[in-house]
């Protein structure tokens, strides 16, 4: 019997191999644990040479991939469009990013350390920890350090952090009389008006300032002023009011302003103030410079046009913040008319508006034509209203009456409008009484109408 049926009968039974079996067993043994380490070896050889091939190959690819750098279309580009795609890419980046822009390569960095502007757009990490402040610091001074002597835009959008780390990571950053465009979270916001108001005022060089709400924001435990007066190039500023900032508190350059945007975000229980000092309203404010006046949440605002007097205004953006729900529409009747402020405002100031949008603010259709056949230079025309309007000023009768003025002997309303954007909900005007005011018109050169789901919440 040969030794492999053995072994197989044993395999299949406890019972004990003879002394012969035992002996032949342990022979085999022996010889198969030969022929392991034989095979083995010849494995290690093998892998040895297949990893000796696969290195010759990645370094084969790796040199492909050099070489098909060296032909990549971005060696070719001019350095001025070279050096604006750096700047776009590094527009309001973080500093971090800029920097290790300037790590790429000889030319990247030689670009980027001739072109001192690219360095002037700064962005403050949104995620600080308070060990880093420091760091974070130095790197901002040093993309300050590039950019020469030039205007700064610092952007400070970053999630609450204590006043301490506020004031802390403000005083750490440099050059502050070289600030142009400052966006500001509300934790700043305390600490910049400080240093604003000192002896040694060094923002007197900015003239842009956005003050906007960071994400998870817990209100300040007391209110805070917000006094820009002392900032004599102020021309641009756009504010977000919180619970803890009513308008009360803003005091700021108006007559200076070039734009001016408030932006209303406390809800409609928290009582906010109208106007600005509304204890003690200018009268009549002279504003030369404003172009452009923003107002979001209207109905908390609008007041704010009695006492501007801005005969070159050329922009008006009016959003209401009311109306959004069932439980609105019974207040819709008594909230703060806005058809007589928008009337005095357009009547007494004089100006020459050339885009006027109106979002889900509510007008009577007779005070809305009234004030179209004022605004003889209007160009440009957004009105947005919502199916929970008590009265929908833009429909059917709207535009038939504006047909009818149209072809009077004066032109009728708007006779410069050329931009003509509207949304109102379904049924209110049809796509074909559109079309034929817009015929009729003539110098309109873009139309747009859209209307709004009724099923959606506006």
């Amino acid at each position: 019997m040969d030794l492999t049926s053995t072994a197989a009968r044993l395999l299949t039974t406890n019972h004990p191999p003879s002394k012969i079996d035992a002996a032949r067993i342990k022979q085999s043994i022996i010889f198969i644990d030969n022929r392991i380490q034989k095979l083995q070896k010849d494995i290690d050889q093998h892998r040895t040479s297949i990893n000796n091939i696969t290195a010759r190959r990645d370094e084969l690819v790796e040199r492909k991939e050099a070489y098909q750098g060296i032909l990549s279309p971005i060696r070719c580009l001019a350095p001025d469009i070279l050096a604006n795609i750096l700047r776009l890419a590094s527009a309001a980046s973080l500093p971090q990013f800029t920097l290790s822009l300037s790590r790429v390569c000889q030319t990247w960095r030689a670009i980027l350390l001739q072109n001192p502007d690219i360095w002037t757009r700064i962005a403050i990490p949104r995620f600080i920890h308070t060990a880093r402040l420091r760091s974070v610091a130095a790197g901002v001074s040093e993309c300050i350090r590039r950019s020469k002597a030039l205007p700064l835009s610092i952007s400070f959008d970053t999630l609450p952090l204590s006043r301490k780390d506020s004031a802390d990571l403000l005083s750490f950053i440099p050059a502050k009389q070289r600030w142009k465009t400052v966006t500001l979270t509300e934790s700043y916001l305390e600490f910049f008006v400080g240093i604003a108001k000192s002896s040694k005022n060094p923002f007197k060089a900015v003239e842009t300032i956005y003050i906007k709400t960071a994400p998870g924001y817990t209100r300040l435990p007391r209110l805070i002023t917000l006094e820009l007066m002392t900032l004599p190039k102020l021309a641009n500023l756009s504010v977000e009011i919180m619970q803890h900032l009513s308008i009360d508190q803003i005091q700021v350059p108006i007559a200076q302003l070039c734009t001016f945007a408030i932006h209303k975000a406390a809800p409609r229980d928290t009582e906010v103030g109208v106007g600005i000092d509304a204890a003690n309203p200018p009268p009549g404010v002279f504003c030369p410079n404003l172009r452009r006046l923003e107002l979001a949440n209207a109905e908390y605002l609008i007041s704010l046009l009695l006492f501007v007097n801005a005969p070159n205004l050329q922009e008006l953006v009016l959003t209401s913040g009311s109306g959004r729900n069932e439980q609105d529409r019974e207040t819709l009747a008594v909230d703060m008319g806005i058809e007589q402020e928008l009337a005095f405002f357009v009547t007494e100031s004089r100006c020459q508006l050339r885009r006027l949008e109106l979002d889900g603010v509510r007008l009577g259709r007779a005070d809305f034509v009234a004030l179209l056949e004022s605004l003889r230079s209007l160009r440009e025309l957004k009105v947005t209203t919502s199916q929970f309007h008590m009265r929908n000023y833009f429909d059917g009768a709207t535009l038939a009456r504006l047909m009818e003025l149209r072809r009077s002997k004066d032109g009728g309303t708007t006779p410069q409008l050329q931009v003509l954007e509207v949304c109102v909900p379904s049924g209110a005007v049809t796509r074909k009484a559109f079309a034929d005011y817009v015929r009729m018109h003539g110098r309109i050169r873009h139309a747009k109408l859209e209307y709004v789901n009724e099923d959606q919440e506006w």
